[in-house]
C-alpha cells in the first residue's frame, strides 16, 4: 500500500492478516521467539464486539493508517493532511 491509496477495510484486513502471518512465523523459529509474539490487534481493524471490520475505508499517510466509515470521508481526510 502506497501513501495517499485508499482501499476497503476488508481488503486491508485480508493483506494484514497474511503479513502478520508471515511476521508471526518468522518469529516463532527464533529462540526467544514466544517471549515477543506480534498480536493480530496491531495488524487488523475491529469493530467494537471484537469482529474484524467489514465496512469502511483506509487511508495510508505518513505515520500509519486510519479507517474511517466511508471513502468520501477518505478523501476528505486525505486532502486535509495534502496527501
Amino acid at each position: 500500500m502506497e501513501i495517499g491509496e485508499i482501499i476497503s477495510v476488508v481488503k486491508y484486513n485480508a493483506m494484514m492478516e497474511l503479513k502478520w502471518r508471515s511476521d508471526y512465523d518468522k518469529r516463532i523459529k527464533e529462540p526467544d521467539g514466544y517471549m515477543n509474539l506480534p498480536q493480530l490487534a496491531m495488524y487488523l481493524f475491529f469493530d467494537t464486539k471484537g469482529n474484524k471490520r467489514q465496512r469502511g475505508h483506509v487511508l495510508q499517510y505518513k505515520e500509519g493508517v486510519i479507517c474511517l466509515k466511508t471513502k468520501r470521508d477518505c478523501l476528505v481526510e486525505k486532502k486535509r493532511l495534502g496527501l
